[in-house]
């Protein structure tokens, strides 16, 4: 009897796993974003801390925790074992970034052709872009629902960077980083809690 109920559980997961029902992310992905979080600690401190001339070097600690990320991301989308639905998620990450680029360099530059365009402006709708996609693809799948741990923050701040300071904005990327990751991390842990106990 237990052999059989075994055997149909090991079913459920394959039929679970083939149709996308399981989800893309693991305990590790909560790192990751929690790393995020601890990097936007540091960034927010240095920014404040920092004398103005040296402000662009307060951002290290993220570009340090993005590494780590993209490395994983790139590693899982080229992972032979995994089911296609998997694959289609991770894809779809890299394709995220493919099109918010291809959305906002359009608009950056007819911004500037209109003769609107000043760095803040642009540093504003490339956040406020990447916000609303974010929040766009939150709704496309329970896998997906993490994005909305960084939708949020990420377009306050695209509509609070063209008045900010440089500092102000260094601060902001800061406290936009901590929020993403620990927003990120928390549906993620909820999601991965929920999962189990089904």
């Amino acid at each position: 009897m237990s052999n059989e109920i075994e055997r149909m559980r090991n079913d459920l997961d394959v039929i679970q796993e083939a149709i996308g029902a399981k989800l893309p992310f693991g305990r590790k992905d909560v790192g990751l974003n929690l790393l995020l979080a601890a990097a936007g600690v540091l960034t927010a401190i240095i920014a404040w801390v920092v004398p103005k001339a040296m402000i662009q070097w307060s951002v290290l600690p993220i570009l340090a925790a993005a590494i780590p990320m993209l490395m994983a991301m790139r590693k899982r989308s080229m992972d032979g074992s995994l089911q296609a639905a998997r694959r289609r998620e991770y894809r779809l990450d890299w394709l995220v970034c493919v099109v918010i680029l291809a959305i906002v360099i359009p608009y950056l530059l007819w911004e500037r052709h209109q003769g609107v365009s000043s760095r803040l402006t642009a540093a504003g709708a490339c956040v406020l872009f990447s916000g609303m996609t974010c929040a766009v693809l939150g709704l496309t799948s329970p896998g997906r629902r993490c994005y909305w741990g960084s939708a949020l923050p990420l377009i306050m701040w695209g509509f609070l960077i063209p008045g900010e300071s440089l500092r102000q904005m260094a601060v902001g990327c800061g406290i936009t980083c901590i929020f993403a990751g620990l927003l990120a991390a928390a549906i993620q842990a909820w999601q991965l809690r929920r999962e189990e106990r089904a």
